[in-house]
């Protein structure tokens, strides 16, 4: 007998509907006289839950509710009453796997609007609104990210004793891709992967595709919408350097436009600035390596390597 589709037998004068709803989950019986000739011979409840066992699973069924529709047949009650007498056990759905990130992926933000503080002030003791720490830094070898498995659901029964199967969980939704490896940890009843960075940088999400940045790529200025920047491997960036910010990496710097009365310094690489730099409080700092600038006026150098001036040096000092 399909699922849904009613069963009917007879017991004495009464005829026995069951049907069942929800997926098979819930079920329903009702009793009525097999003719419209008054009957005064009694429903017995154990020849009716006799009939029921053929096809309702004992775990799924409510006999006393059966018995007290049928004491309330016999007794004289409307006999085409209608009970839920068995009820399935719905399967637990698998829970969809997750990515759990240990660091902060770079985001967007906004530009100050006209109110907020200005790039030249800065008070002893208050907050610089230009270091938004927009990400975190990433090390070679560092662990960035957990991702968890789906955990598979449970399957259920309904009132026939047939088993319902759960709906399987999804892979979480985020990728990573070959800039990273994976290792499968296990604890207790815990299981997951650790995201191992192979190189150094920062981790930036495109759609659904996490990756690991050797190098960091500002298009645009160096201003409020970006923030001071500090990381750990190179930086380019397609715009200018705007007053008062600064930019400190461990490797390359290179600026395709000017450098305003702000700071740029390299831990252990090179500074390109294919612009001008312009002082005063202009700063640019090489520890190890040297600089390439097309023009310098008024600006402050710290160079550990060589210094490359393309046309001309104004004032400023070079050490």
């Amino acid at each position: 007998m399909s699922k849904g589709a009613p069963i009917t037998f007879t017991v004495g004068d009464f005829d026995c509907t069951i049907t069942s709803e929800d997926g098979g989950l819930k079920g329903y019986l009702r009793i009525g006289q097999s003719s419209d000739t008054a009957t005064t011979e009694k429903l017995s409840a154990d020849a009716v839950l006799n009939e029921i066992d053929e096809y309702i699973a004992k775990d799924a069924l409510y006999p006393g509710v059966v018995r007290d529709l049928i004491e309330g047949i016999n007794s004289g009650e409307d006999q085409e009453t209608r009970r839920l007498i068995a009820r399935g056990t719905a399967p637990t759905n698998a829970r969809d796997g997750k990515v759990l990130l240990l660091i902060r992926v770079l985001k967007q933000s906004r530009a100050p609007k006209d109110d907020e503080e200005s790039a030249d002030a800065k008070s002893s003791g208050e907050v610089d609104i230009r270091d938004l720490n927009r990400f975190d830094n990433v090390r070679e070898e560092q662990v960035i990210a957990r991702l968890y498995p789906p955990v598979p659901g449970k399957p259920g029964k309904d009132i026939f004793g047939k088993a319902i199967d759960p709906e399987n969980g999804r892979d979480a939704p985020l990728k990573f891709d070959d800039s990273v490896i994976y290792r499968e940890v296990a604890k207790e009843s815990t299981k997951y992967t650790e995201v191992i960075a192979k190189v150094s940088g920062y981790v930036e999400q495109i759609r659904d595709e996490l990756r690991v940045e050797e190098v960091l790529r500002i298009r645009g200025d160096v201003d409020f919408s970006n923030g001071n920047i500090d990381f750990v491997g190179s930086v380019e960036i397609t715009g200018d350097v705007l007053t008062g910010f600064s930019v400190r990496a461990e490797k390359d710097i290179t600026v395709q436009g000017n450098v305003s009365r702000a700071r740029l310094e390299s831990l252990t690489g090179e500074i390109t600035v294919k612009g001008s730099v312009v002082g005063p409080d202009a700063e640019i700092i090489t520890r190890d390596g040297d600089i390439h600038i097309r023009v310098a006026n008024e600006a402050s150098f710290e160079v550990w390597g060589d210094a490359h001036f393309e046309r001309e040096v104004k004032g400023g000092e070079v050490r």
